[in-house]
């Protein structure tokens, strides 16, 4: 019908997430285990493979946010495509992460897929239910100790002075030295990797669009096995 309300994405998805809660009969406050979340979509008569998907997506969202000290660690996107698997395609995905992330990185290219790897982001694009997954990710563990190491080396150079005015007998202004010194330094790294990680996320985002677009035009018979080869460059 002409007069006949329209809906937006996101407004459908909002609709969606409500029929979800009021499909769900587990009393408010208890967690659903995965069997019983597979059983109330089977019951809505919604397609079994989108939970695997959904939950897929929420893991690498929640491993994204991990942190050490306060620090994360990680910054991860995963994206899906519908398209073969064909040598073309992963061959120019290749060329496009090594031009992307400025190192020619080591990688193999067999029928499973492809995996990348080059400084500290890794990259893997795997067939999926007739569709390419693709996962990028980059790490920051080793980079938020050597902050949080720097932070603690910034602290007890900045405590000194506080030490130097609490043996003078000004007691407050010490104390309040030496207590402020690790909090600010804390503070400052914290903020400033985690700024870092942020603007990565973005990027590591925008890279896996490219991956997607790179791999639905890499039109080529689909790979058979014993077509492909293993390469590392070096």
């Amino acid at each position: 019908m002409a007069d006949e309300p329209r809906y937006s994405r996101d407004q459908v998805s909002l609709v969606l997430r409500r029929v979800a809660e009021l499909s769900v009969h587990a009393p408010e406050g208890e967690d659903l285990t995965r069997a019983e979340l597979r059983e109330v979509v089977r019951e809505a008569g919604l397609d079994g493979a989108l939970v695997e998907r959904a939950l897929g997506e929420l893991e690498v969202a929640r491993r994204a946010t991990a942190t050490t000290a306060g620090l994360r660690v990680l910054a991860a996107c995963r994206r899906r495509v519908r398209a073969p698997m064909s040598e073309v395609g992963l061959q120019r995905a290749v060329t496009l992460l090594n031009q992307h992330v400025g190192t020619v990185g080591e990688y193999e290219l067999s029928t499973a897929g492809l995996s990348w790897l080059g400084r500290h982001v890794s990259v893997s694009v795997t067939a999926k239910g007739g569709e390419l997954e693709v996962d990028v990710q980059e790490r920051f563990s080793r980079t938020a100790r050597t902050r949080l190491s720097l932070a603690a080396v910034g602290s007890i150079m900045a405590i000194a002075p506080g030490l130097a005015v609490l043996f003078d007998g000004i007691v407050l202004v010490g104390v309040l030295g030496i207590v402020a010194a690790p909090i600010l330094a804390y503070g400052a790294v914290r903020l400033f990797h985690n700024r870092r990680v942020g603007a990565t996320q973005k990027d590591i985002e925008g890279l896996a669009d490219r991956l997607v677009q790179t791999l639905a035009v890499g039109e080529s018979p689909s790979l058979e096995p014993g077509s492909a080869t293993d390469e590392s460059p070096g």
